[in-house]
């Protein structure tokens, strides 16, 4: 059960345009852009014990990008090895990663804003299915796609979806939320063996109010202890959030499970470093959200695909 071997076999299958060029302790992807290739890896390098041997083979002309936590213990070593080889540390994100221990513990560190936010959720009738069948990944592609089309983002295909949830198996679970007959947020976790990582979570803007992001993550975090997963990564956050309402909502709301944030560095070779790059995608976005709808399905997985 590993999903950083798996996802480049859903990319390789979904998208003809990836290929697999994972090495033992590497997994990455070849991905041709709009007008250039580079290998990516995939999805981060947060958990993968990785030494010098492995990374020989980005030394090439073609660009590339690897991400590495700090909280990887090798993180100097890495450093000083991509250095030598030409990359440059352009870029710094943020993570979360929680530590789990036991239901009842965390229950009890918990503030009690949190463990209200959990009450206020299961008093609110709300119902949770897995996603275990193309009927429910169905439901749950419909809010996604409105979510990213929300958010100014191209999305990924449903055949990418499909293909995570038949190739990567154990690797992958999910659960759809329902308030009635209404789907009103969704999560997805890719797995590791004692490792699980948010790789979505959406929800219903209209009914946030009841909570659903509040049972899916304790729900989902509930399941992670019993099969013995002792990091829940909540994913990529801004550490400027501070300047930004929404991102800053976001930092506050996975900072609550018990998050310790990580800083995630983005180093790379033969990317250009032109700060225009943000600028352009405020642009994109806003452009983004006024498409109709069935534009946004026919070339948003197409983009989605070339932009890594």
């Amino acid at each position: 059960m590993n999903y950083q071997e798996l996802f480049p076999k859903v990319l390789e299958k979904t998208y003809h345009n990836h290929k697999n060029i994972s090495t033992p302790n590497l997994p990455k992807i070849k991905i041709k852009c709009l007008f250039n290739e580079k290998n990516v890896s995939l999805p981060f390098l947060d958990i993968i014990n990785i030494d010098k041997l492995s990374l020989k083979d980005l030394a090439g002309e073609i660009k590339s990008e690897i991400r590495i936590s700090e909280s990887n213990p090798k993180i100097k070593h890495l450093r000083k090895v991509l250095v030598n080889k030409g990359f440059i540390e352009s870029e710094v994100k943020g993570h979360i990663v929680s530590k789990l221990t036991t239901g009842d513990h965390m229950w009890e560190k918990f503030h009690k804003h949190t463990r209200n936010d959990i009450r206020m959720a299961e008093k609110s009738n709300l119902k949770l299915k897995k996603i275990d069948s193309k009927e429910e990944l169905n439901i749950f592609y419909k809010l996604y796609l409105n979510e990213m089309r929300n958010f100014g983002t191209p999305q990924h295909s449903f055949k990418f979806f499909d293909n995570c949830l038949k190739i990567m198996k154990e690797s992958f679970i999910g659960w759809n939320c329902y308030k009635e007959n209404t789907l009103v947020g969704s999560i997805i976790l890719f797995l590791s063996k004692d490792y699980a990582y948010v790789s979505y979570n959406v929800s219903n803007r209209k009914y946030r109010k009841y909570r659903p992001n509040d049972l899916l993550y304790w729900t989902a975090i509930k399941w992670c202890i019993n099969s013995k997963i002792h990091s829940f990564d909540m994913g990529q956050v801004d550490i400027q959030a501070s300047k930004r309402p929404r991102e800053d909502n976001l930092l506050k709301f996975k900072k609550k499970w018990l998050g310790e944030e990580y800083r995630r560095i983005y180093f790379r070779k033969g990317f250009s470093t032109e700060g225009n790059r943000t600028s352009l995608l405020k642009r994109f976005r806003v452009v983004w959200k006024i498409l109709p709808k069935f534009v946004i399905r026919l070339i948003g997985p197409k983009i989605c695909s070339r932009i890594a």
